[in-house]
């Protein structure tokens, strides 16, 4: 049985479907809407907000010099008056001309809770496989974009199977790109350049390195992409 939704809420939603790149499943109950773009608090305290409204990522960057794999936060919709506990996710991903590069099927945590409107599943997009094959491929400095396809399937509390309709997600994938070399970064008494002060007092981390978030260079001196 649908669930009878508020005008408004429902126009949210579907504006949220269509401003992904998503392809349509008919009759779904389940619809991937978006990517949500990780929390600025990030560190310990990093806690996806489940979000209709946003903020959301329009691609995804993984930079292989701090980690091999790409693990999304999707906001997914739920139109069914009953729960939802996600089992799956089937991925598939290509280079920028459409070439397969790996197909394979995965965990999806999450859930959703009894008539919740929608919930978090976590999606490894880009596996170790394929994060260690390019960085083997790239150049310091150098990017590729990847094209993730995740389709994610579940059982509602009722046993009902549950298929979402298939996102496509780019991800950029670079050697160093995240790095940032702040003012005060530099240490005057060493070397020029460097990267050798203290880190910021409550500098805060990202919430996974190496994806999608600023590195401060003082927080991985023992890395060369880190030198300047």
């Amino acid at each position: 049985m649908g669930r009878a939704l508020p005008f408004a809420l429902t126009m949210m939603r579907w504006w949220a479907i269509a401003a992904c790149s998503c392809v349509a499943s008919e009759g779904s109950a389940l619809q991937i809407a978006n990517v949500l773009a990780p929390p600025t608090s990030g560190g310990a305290v990093c806690a996806y907000a489940t979000s209709e409204t946003g903020p959301f990522l329009s691609y995804g960057t993984l930079d292989v010099a701090f980690a091999d794999t790409y693990t999304a936060s999707l906001l997914v919709l739920f139109y069914l008056n009953d729960s939802a506990t996600f089992q799956s996710a089937d991925v598939q991903i290509t280079d920028a001309s459409g070439a397969v590069l790996a197909t394979y099927t995965t965990s999806a945590a999450g859930t959703i809770a009894n008539d919740a409107p929608s919930g978090i599943a976590t999606v490894t997009l880009v596996d170790q496989t394929t994060g260690d094959a390019m960085r083997a491929q790239l150049s310091a400095g150098a990017t590729a974009r990847l094209l993730t396809y995740v389709t994610i399937h579940g059982m509602s509390g009722q046993g009902r199977s549950l298929v979402s309709n298939r996102l496509l997600f780019p991800v950029n994938v670079c050697d160093g790109c995240l790095v940032v070399f702040p003012l005060g970064s530099d240490d005057p008494s060493k070397t020029q350049p460097n990267c050798l002060a203290a880190p910021a007092a409550g500098e805060t981390p990202p919430c996974i390195v190496g994806q999608d978030q600023p590195i401060d260079c003082r927080s991985c001196q023992s890395n060369p992409v880190c030198v300047p």
